[in-house]
């Protein structure tokens, strides 16, 4: 693979090599990041850009958009403590990144630095050993290798085509208010508009990848009407009648919804959704990822109480 052919080729090689090494057994589980230590760096090296727990930051948001698949003959996927949700080594499994496919990279590379500046709006900061939050990621980071910039910009809230359409919710606050636990790795703290959904199980799909199964869950509003899908990391947490906490990450690009393997009354249609992510809260006082998934856009008018919210989320 010739890694300077594109933007997109660094990544596209980063993320086939992690699917290859999450097969493996580690002998201690906190080695993950370090073991990758070597292709880490060369990535970051092709594509000018600086790293945070194994995942490259020029275009934070698309790194962030990864699901599990598991088969017959793999243990499952379970949590590392060692690293953060939010990062593939925070997890044992096998990862798939499942917007790259979405955005058609392979024909159109140049989709690879669009989508995260025009279709999110969240300002990204990081905390590390519980110090204030730096600014990490801001929609317009995401820039060629030829422009690479060697620190980040001061935040500024500008008009993105993503933002969510919710006129209720004032929107004004992006910058964290306060310091973060101190953790065993970097806390991800950010505003972003939160919604809580009912969950049920649908069925797994089988997907072209060794045998692989990737576990669905249906997503369903006050009226119970379906309006997303989960692609869970591993077994649910219990929760009070099935609901649960999704934050909105990004818009989605080139979804068909409903799933069409999922026999849907109405035939599949491209229509507008968000990516989400589920969360839960910690006895460590911050928040964790547990799947992803995306919401139609309509999702945001009947979510059950207290209905959508700007929150602050720290994200460990």
């Amino acid at each position: 693979m010739d890694l300077q052919e594109d933007e997109f080729s660094p990544y596209e090689y980063l993320t086939a090599t992690l699917a290859r090494f999450q097969r493996r057994k580690l002998t201690l589980e906190s080695d993950a990041i370090n073991a990758m230590s070597g292709i880490l760096q060369r990535v970051a090296h092709l594509a000018r850009t600086t790293l945070l727990e194994g995942l490259p930051v020029t275009v934070f948001p698309l790194m962030l958009i990864f699901l599990h698949i598991g088969t017959q003959n793999e243990g499952g996927v379970r949590r590392r403590h060692d690293f953060p949700s939010w990062s593939w080594a925070g997890w044992t499994g096998l990862p798939t990144w499942h917007a790259f496919n979405r955005l058609d990279l392979y024909r159109n590379p140049e989709n690879f630095l669009d989508w995260p500046n025009t279709r999110s709006w969240i300002v990204w900061f990081a905390s590390r050993n519980g110090s204030c939050p730096e600014l990490l990621w801001k929609p317009g980071d995401a820039v060629s290798r030829g422009d690479a910039s060697s620190s980040p910009s001061s935040p500024q809230r500008t008009a993105h085509h993503g933002k969510p359409e919710t006129p209720q919710l004032d929107v004004s606050a992006i910058t964290p208010s306060s310091k973060q636990p101190a953790m065993p790795y970097a806390i991800l703290t950010f505003f972003t508009v939160t919604v809580t959904l009912t969950v049920r199980l649908a069925k797994p799909l089988r997907i072209e990848n060794h045998g692989s199964v990737l576990t669905l869950f249906s997503l369903h509003d006050v009226d119970g009407t379906l309006c997303g899908y989960l692609y869970p990391d591993g077994e649910l947490p219990p929760a009070p009648d099935d609901r649960y906490e999704f934050i909105l990450l990004s818009e989605c690009y080139n979804v068909e919804f409903p799933i069409a393997s999922m026999g849907g009354d109405d035939p599949a249609d491209t229509r507008l959704l968000y990516w989400i992510m589920l969360v839960v809260w910690t006895t460590g006082h911050v928040y964790e990822r547990r799947g992803v998934g995306h919401v139609l856009h309509e999702a945001l008018q009947k979510p059950f109480d207290p209905g959508p919210q700007w929150k602050e989320i720290a994200l460990g």
